[in-house]
């Protein structure tokens, strides 16, 4: 871009840079303003436009299908306009019962926006003021300038921002108010009764449907119409050959017994099975279709009894009979046709089982042809649901479609007025940026020459301290070695030392062990001494113990098996009633109930075994021995021998 050099402070300012900043401060405010009272006129003159068409429809509609007597009626037979109806509508949906909220909260959000609006269009209209003060100041915009207006820029563009973000809401808000009125009056349609199409009301159905939707495209309608028409007809025409069917056999059973009696048509809103051969049901006839005015009640079965008398010529006595016999006989386990005849036979004796095979194949027929004209309704009512609903989709996305391209025209005049607004802001700001730029370029030429100054400064600094850096670390080094060389020097004195002070050790500990030799040697001579003084009189005292010995040896012989022999005592023969008390021992303890593991517990038992196995146990001594021990439990008094009760201690 093209810089001009300046000369003086005075070449940064324009001679008309009041007028341009006078037009500026004019163009923001009615963009702004202008861009504000379209977006409220917009969603005003949509939600007048939606409320008014809501309230049109709805009157319409309530008009065609409330009773004169209810307050709808009343009011618009005193003649409402749309905004008694709007009233009306408004008063039933203030106190939503879903949590939506009410007219009010959206008026007073819509009041919110159009404020906030306000507020950012004055914020916008006081930072032109400042831009242009701060443009018109004395000497120019100076060194502080080009922040200043950078930061006034930014300030409304963030107040551009917030009015973007109001006139959106304000919008919103407006739709939701349209939404708000439209739920009204379908929620009053509703009450009012307007329900699915009956026979011949699906136009006018699909017409109140597009009433609701009045954005829709009017081909879209018309080929909605046409579809809806075409329908009607066809299933019109069904319905025509059901009744006719009908009909034409009702005639032709009159016809049968026209020679006999009057007849009344078979009319029920509840008949009886269906053609096939299945069980008693309940089917539904169409009150149009009666023929005559007679009424019909209804039985306990669910199903219809005539009035007057079947088509067939049976009389409506007869007719209930043949119904609850039947219900009877051709139920579950009822007995079928064969127990039916014989039991109208019984309860209708003028009817022969002929009459009564006849009137069944009757009944049979008149209910195959009511429930397939009951199909058929059925089948027209589920048929124009599906349509309606298929066209309320259609619809609610044709007006979408319609509002997706009404906003995108208005987004394009939106932009179209921002490209605008856009060029007249540059236009006006070249001139800004252009002093900006001169500014600028001083103060960058400034700038730099302050950072080479302090680039050349921190260079000299840092020469300076490097020099001092090396000065102190030739110190260092020599100070180190220094301090190695006087290590050096101790390290070999405290050597010396050391090696005088190991010698004279080394003389010390030599005589001390000399000095410990010849104590050694001198108490191993002792030691000797004693050894021998010891084995002496140990000699003296074995030969005087060997003369003692030989002057009191007894003058017997050396036997080994006196010791191990029987004493006299034991060798004699002992009384044989003893010993056959004694030897009972182990066949008592045996006996008396106790187990191998409490016999080889018990002392005596051990005792007794260990004599017998040397033969003493049948001598006194060892029955002694025997007696003497004591059982390893509690003594049995029953168990002991007389020896034992005797030894025990008297209580």
């Amino acid at each position: 871009m093209r810089r001009r050099a300046p000369t003086s402070p005075a070449d940064f300012r324009r001679t008309d840079l009041l007028g341009q900043a006078a037009a500026l401060e004019a163009f923001v405010s009615n963009s702004k303003q202008a861009t504000t009272a379209a977006a409220t006129r917009t969603a005003w003159l949509v939600a007048q436009q939606g409320l008014s068409q809501e309230a049109a429809d709805a009157s319409a509609a309530l008009e065609a299908t409330v009773a004169p007597s209810s307050a709808a009626a009343q009011l618009l037979g005193r003649g409402a306009g749309p905004e008694d109806a709007h009233d009306e509508f408004g008063s039933q949906a203030a106190a939503p019962s879903n949590g939506e909220p009410s007219a009010d909260a959206h008026q007073q959000q819509l009041e919110a926006a159009l404020e906030a609006a306000d507020g950012c269009v004055e914020e916008a209209l006081v930072l032109s003021a400042a831009a242009a003060a701060l443009l018109a100041a004395p000497g120019g915009a100076g060194p502080s300038g080009p922040a200043a207006l950078l930061r006034l820029r930014a300030r409304l563009q963030a107040a551009e921002a917030k009015l973007l973000q109001a006139t959106s809401v304000a919008d919103a808000v407006a739709r939701e108010m349209v939404g708000h009125v439209r739920r009204g009056a379908a929620a009053g349609l509703a009450d009012a009764g307007v329900g699915p199409p009956v026979d011949g009301g699906l136009a006018e159905a699909l017409r109140q449907l597009l009433s609701l939707h009045p954005l829709a495209a009017a081909d879209c309608a018309a080929q909605l119409q046409e579809q809806a028409a075409e329908l009607e007809a066809r299933q019109v025409q069904l319905l025509q050959q059901r009744r006719d069917a009908y009909a034409s056999f009702v005639a032709r059973c009159r016809q049968q017994q026209a020679d006999r009696r009057p007849s009344g048509l078979l009319c029920a809103a509840r008949g009886p099975c269906s053609a096939d051969n299945s069980h008693v049901g309940s089917t539904d006839v169409d009150p149009g279709l009666r023929a005559g005015d007679a009424s019909s009640a209804s039985g306990d079965d669910g199903t219809l009894l005539p009035a007057s008398s079947t088509a067939d010529g049976w009389s409506a006595d007869e007719h209930a009979v043949f119904l609850h016999a039947r219900i009877g006989c051709l139920g579950g386990g009822g007995g079928g046709e064969a127990a039916l005849q014989q039991q109208l036979a019984a309860l209708l004796p003028g009817r022969s089982a002929q009459a009564v095979l006849a009137h069944e194949r009757w009944h049979r027929e008149a209910a195959r042809l009511a429930t397939a004209l009951r199909q058929q309704e059925t089948e027209w009512r589920v048929e124009s649901a599906a349509f309606l609903d298929a066209t309320a989709a259609l619809v609610a996305d044709a007006e979408v479609a319609a509002l997706a391209r009404a906003e995108a025209a208005l987004a394009l005049l939106e932009a179209h007025a921002a490209c605008l607004a856009s060029a007249a802001a540059v236009e006006q700001g070249r001139a800004v940026r252009e002093e900006q730029q001169d500014v600028e370029g001083l103060v960058a030429a400034a700038a730099a020459a302050a950072a080479a100054a302090q680039r050349l400064q921190a260079w000299q600094a840092r020469e300076v301290y490097r020099g001092r850096m090396q000065h102190l670390l030739a110190e260092h080094k020599q100070r180190r070695q220094e301090q190695a060389a006087a290590a050096a020097a101790a390290g070999r004195k405290a050597a010396e030392e050391a090696a005088r002070e190991a010698a004279a050790e080394a003389a010390v500990a030599k005589q001390r062990v000399q000095q410990r030799r010849r104590l050694d040697a001198a108490k191993g001579a002792e030691r000797q001494a004693a050894e021998a003084r010891r084995a002496a009189e140990q000699q003296q005292r074995e030969a005087a113990l060997a003369a003692l010995r030989q002057k009191v040896a007894p003058a017997l012989g050396r036997d080994a098996q006196r010791a191990t022999g029987s004493t006299a005592s034991s060798a004699a023969v002992p009384d044989p009633h003893e010993a056959q008390q004694h030897g009972l021992f182990a066949k008592a303890l045996v006996g008396a109930g106790l187990s191998d593991r409490q016999v080889l517990a018990d002392r005596r038992w051990r005792v007794y075994e260990a004599l017998r196995q040397f033969g003493l146990h049948a001598t006194p001594a060892g029955r002694q021995a025997v007696a003497a021990a004591l059982p390893a439990g509690a003594q049995r008094l029953d168990l002991l021998t007389s020896a034992q009760r005797q030894a025990m201690p008297s209580r």
